[in-house]
């Protein structure tokens, strides 16, 4: 394409429509070709500001394309369900792109662990009082008792603690949702704290992956009897990405 702004200006809308049209799940497989190729398009441009969620993004962009990602909250399943060219009860598909995603998401992690552990200030667990002592990272003010030095120790090592097991042990299904509650927590104080920006949505948007689909049936159940209303028949949703 030619390297003037109207170019660039135009395929940032286009990126911003396709992107939409794949959220609402309207040509869905189309879209998602798409999306991945706007989406590196615009990294590529300049790879010196992008970050390891910009990565994962694109990444989980890819896989995505091969993914039944319009299979069920979808305006193409419901086009497909007024034509009657599909049932209405959801059949199970392979999973295994959600597998891929899942993959990359804990290889960040892991990545991430052994870089810092490569490094006498995360191992010394001076690490954090040089991170939130750089101006380019500042965002919001913390309180002055986060600066002790018995304080950025202990958040120090539980980052590499926390890091390595949403790596590892996020596979072991007793302690998946304590640990996905606790990275929540981890990438919420993360965007508060640090100005790096869209990193902590890049990788909690793909936490949903980690959900058991029963553990939604059994939620969605609770909350109609919760508020008066009989609870369905048990379902088992099956893996849709």
């Amino acid at each position: 394409m030619p390297q003037n702004d109207t170019w660039i200006e135009a395929l940032f809308w286009v990126s911003l429509a396709t992107a939409i049209l794949l959220t609402v799940g309207f040509l869905t497989r189309l879209n998602t070709f798409l999306v991945f190729l706007c989406l590196t398009s615009i990294q590529q441009r300049n790879l010196y500001i992008t970050h390891g969620g910009d990565t994962f993004l694109r990444l989980a962009g890819f896989f995505l394309i091969f993914a039944p990602a319009g299979a069920a909250f979808s305006l193409d399943r419901l086009i497909r369900m007024w034509r009657q060219t599909e049932p209405a009860n959801i059949r199970p598909r392979s999973p295994w792109a959600q597998r891929m995603i899942q993959l990359q998401l804990a290889l960040l992690y892991f990545v991430a662990f052994l870089l810092k552990i490569k490094g006498a200030p995360w191992l010394q667990g001076s690490a954090l009082f040089y991170v939130y002592h750089l101006n380019e990272l500042r965002r919001f003010p913390l309180p002055s008792w986060f600066f002790h030095p018995v304080v950025l120790k202990l958040g120090n090592w539980s980052a590499l603690v926390l890091e390595f097991s949403l790596a590892v042990l996020i596979w072991v299904k007793e302690f998946s949702y304590f640990l996905l509650a606790l990275g929540v927590l981890f990438h919420l104080w993360l965007e508060y704290s640090l100005n790096i920006p869209v990193f902590q949505w890049d990788v909690l948007s793909a936490y949903i992956l980690f959900v058991d689909p029963a553990d939604i049936a059994r939620a969605g159940n609770w909350i109609k009897h919760r508020f008066g209303r009989a609870p369905d028949k048990p379902v088992s949703l099956p893996a849709l990405l």
